[in-house]
């Protein structure tokens, strides 16, 4: 991670396009900010919206030029003049808007929706995508000249299963940016924060260290579990997989086992059956089988003990590396 901070601090010194890959939540959008340096910072969504909306929003548009347009509206680029303009999910961008893109950023000149005067570019882009933008080419979803003029300068920022070493850090960031004190955590919570999977990256980050925030110990290693399991996660989340040949999400076999052994458990089947599967998935490590049944460590652990026949054998306290250790079965 620092040699990817290294590499943010020196292209903070130039003005040129950036693309940012990674996973959706992992913090593009952060990082676009730490690539900010002054002036406006316009950060535009181009996924879910029809590209005529999409094309308003960005190049800006004259009064009258399609029914509604009482007045002129001045676009993102034009607002971002002197800062960095953020295009957010660039792979989802309509073809015809990619073509209309890739001429703003040769000639770097554009013109309002339903005018004629041309107007300069004054603004940085980054951009920012979830998706495997040279398989998007091959599907002809996304034009190969725009991926060429984007993919010079590509910062591929990691999930957090990759730097959990980051995760003090962006939790402190995360307090301070509610206006907390971002010291409020202690060593015990951050540690365990650090220990758990985010399956929903940034987002599932920020909203356990929200309820965190607001619960009554938040530096307890146990409140920060019984929190992380309390929050649902939907199965796909973290685990979908963009198949751009066919257009379609296919979600992991693992992501659908995990629903179907928390519905099992809400309805109380199976436990034992579904422990044991998890146990020889997972290893033996309780809190991250407990995330798994969004169910807290000491649940699991009880439920361990009683349905595996380890009544009696010691088990480790939470905290640690061995902390949840599952204890062997009795022979």
């Amino acid at each position: 991670m620092h040699d990817l901070l290294r590499f943010l601090d020196r292209l903070r010194r130039e003005s040129g396009i950036v693309l940012l890959t990674g996973p959706s939540g992992a913090g593009k959008t952060l990082v676009a900010r730490t690539l900010h340096v002054h002036g406006p910072f316009e950060d535009i969504p181009l996924t879910g919206l029809a590209a005529s909306i999409v094309e308003s929003e960005l190049f800006g548009h004259e009064t009258g030029s399609f029914t509604g347009a009482a007045r002129r509206h001045r676009g993102a680029f034009e607002r971002a003049a002197g800062g960095t303009c953020f295009l957010d999910e660039i792979g989802d961008a309509p073809l015809s808007l990619q073509a209309k893109l890739l001429g703003v950023l040769d000639g770097r000149e554009y013109v309002r929706v339903g005018g004629e005067e041309r107007l300069p570019v004054r603004c940085r882009f980054v951009f920012a995508t979830h998706r495997l933008l040279n398989l998007a080419v091959e599907a002809r979803t996304f034009r190969e000249d725009l991926y060429w003029r984007i993919q010079p300068t590509c910062v591929a920022v990691p999930s957090l299963r990759e730097r959990s070493s980051d995760i003090p850090a962006l939790v402190r960031h995360l307090l301070s940016s509610r206006g907390l004190d971002p010291n409020c955590m202690g060593e015990e919570a951050l540690r365990a924060l650090a220990s758990l999977p985010w399956a929903g990256e940034m987002r599932h980050l920020a909203a356990v260290v929200a309820a965190l925030a607001s619960s009554e110990r938040p530096d307890s290693a146990s409140t920060v579990f019984a929190i992380h399991a309390s929050i649902p996660v939907p199965a796909a989340t973290g685990l979908a997989e963009a198949s751009l040949q066919t257009g379609r999400t296919r979600v992991p076999r693992e992501a659908l086992d995990e629903a179907a052994y928390r519905r099992k458990w809400a309805k109380g089947d199976t436990k034992k059956q579904i422990l044991q599967e998890l146990v020889a998935r997972h290893g033996p490590d309780i809190r991250i089988i407990a995330a798994s049944l969004h169910q807290t460590p000491h649940s699991v652990r009880r439920q361990l003990n009683r349905l595996l026949g380890r009544q009696g054998t010691p088990t480790p306290p939470e905290g640690n590396t061995s902390a949840g250790a599952v204890p062997p079965a009795r022979q």
